[in-house]
């Protein structure tokens, strides 16, 4: 169905864009933000100690003999 483009259906013809549009803006004004509120922070000590323990598992079997 093909409704006629007038004033009262303008909307059914440009509404799902209008949409799309709209959310893909607060979708990429989102994901800025959030980069923004992202930021490194340094790692605690402890963080650190346990970051290395996983990066190298074989040194910390080897402080524990």
């Amino acid at each position: 169905y093909r409704p006629p483009l007038k004033g009262t259906t303008l909307l059914l013809w440009f509404g799902p864009a209008l949409l799309f549009f709209v959310g893909l803006t607060a979708l990429v004004r989102y994901l800025r933000r959030r980069d923004r509120v992202l930021q490194d922070a340094p790692l605690t000590a402890e963080e650190q100690r346990q970051a290395d323990a996983l990066l190298h598992p074989q040194d910390s079997r080897q402080g524990r003999s």
